[in-house]
């Protein structure tokens, strides 16, 4: 009797584990809402950085960027604040992040070369005039760095000194994530990752920036980090030991195929503390999956959002009513917004979600 009763509970709980593994994974559908701007304002712009309330706007007319107050309705009160040229606390190609206690960082590259100019610090960035206020701003050059190639659009704040990179320097290609230290001016590739994808050994350059270029970073605000390549697509969970990157879990992991020139696949991704949103691409303007290169919809939309948690274990898929190539998330987690990106070729859109 005890061994059959100690098989039945043994029954039991291999049901109930193969229940819970088996489950699907929930799935909604859900309406956006048109986020306005604010009346009077006319031009292009694309949402480039979302940092708390507050969105930094690319202009395509003049390259600025202005920020404005951003909500699920509406986006207010743009100002311009972060002027493109060659003068004084003007930026190349400026790329922001932020930090812990609401800093702003902008790091600028020129428009032409590999070598990172400098580092600006703005602190308490929580409206456009505390932004303007450039008595507070704290600028680091960067002519001691050696040359490095990088060329994402995004970068961590990991501590009051130091920043993590998607690219390398020329002399140490063959890394894809490098610390700097903006204060000694120094640079520490991290081993860890460099793919064997089949790339012809002398194209390390052509590689480096196949893994940086429209790729994008970031974290938990702990020790968990995420990487994403809208090229291939490919993103995945890491952590920092040292010198050396550790992968923990793959979302997509596409092989990159040498002999294909263009991929009908992208990503984008946005996270909070909790959790890792992906967006899917692989549709024209109209919703049709592409089958191959299409000159009217060069780059892929779409409409489906993947969710998952800082282990890389998918939580639920969300089903957009609106296509879009770019995701941003509210600081709260609760709203979700989508847009064209910046190589939208029509007309420019934000719309939100309520996601919590």
């Amino acid at each position: 009797m005890k061994i059959r009763k100690i098989l039945s509970l043994t029954f039991l709980a291999l049901c109930i584990c193969s229940c819970s593994e088996s489950k699907d994974v929930d799935e909604v559908s859900l309406k956006g809402q048109l986020v306005k701007l604010d009346e009077g304002e006319t031009g292009r712009y694309s949402i480039r950085y979302l940092f708390r309330d507050m969105a930094y706007v690319h202009d395509y007319g003049s390259f600025n960027l202005s920020v404005g107050k951003m909500s699920p309705t509406g986006l207010q009160k743009l100002e311009k604040t972060l002027v493109r040229g060659h003068g004084h606390n003007e930026f190349q190609r400026a790329a922001l992040s932020q930090d812990k206690n609401g800093a702003l960082y902008v790091l600028d590259r020129p428009m032409d070369g590999d070598k990172l100019m400098s580092l600006t610090k703005i602190p308490n960035a929580s409206n456009a005039e505390t932004i303007k206020d450039q008595t507070k701003w704290e600028d680091y050059n960067f002519n001691k760095l050696p040359p490095v190639h990088q060329f994402g659009d995004s970068f961590i704040v990991m501590s009051d000194s130091t920043i993590l990179i998607t690219g390398a320097p020329s002399k140490d290609m063959k890394h894809v994530f490098s610390i700097v230290n903006f204060k000694s001016q120094t640079i520490t590739p991290l081993d860890g990752y460099w793919p064997e994808d089949g790339s012809p050994a002398d194209k390390i350059y052509n590689k480096l920036l196949r893994y940086t270029y429209y790729s994008g970073i970031t974290w938990n605000g702990k020790d968990k980090f995420l990487y994403w390549n809208g090229w291939i697509p490919l993103t995945f969970i890491f952590t920092i030991d040292g010198a050396k990157m550790n992968i923990q879990s793959y979302m997509y992991n596409k092989a990159f195929q040498p002999d294909v020139n263009y991929c009908t696949e992208r990503l984008h991704c946005c996270t909070d503390g909790d959790r890792i949103y992906v967006l899917y691409a692989d549709s024209d303007e109209e919703g049709k999956k592409l089958d191959g290169f299409n000159e009217k919809c060069p780059f892929p939309m779409g409409n489906t959002v993947e969710v998952y948690d800082w282990d890389g274990v998918k939580q639920q898929v969300i089903h957009l009513d609106k296509l879009g190539r770019e995701i941003r998330l509210s600081e709260d987690g609760n709203t979700l917004y989508l847009s064209p990106g910046d190589m939208s070729h029509g007309d420019e859109y934000i719309y939100s979600y309520k996601v919590r």
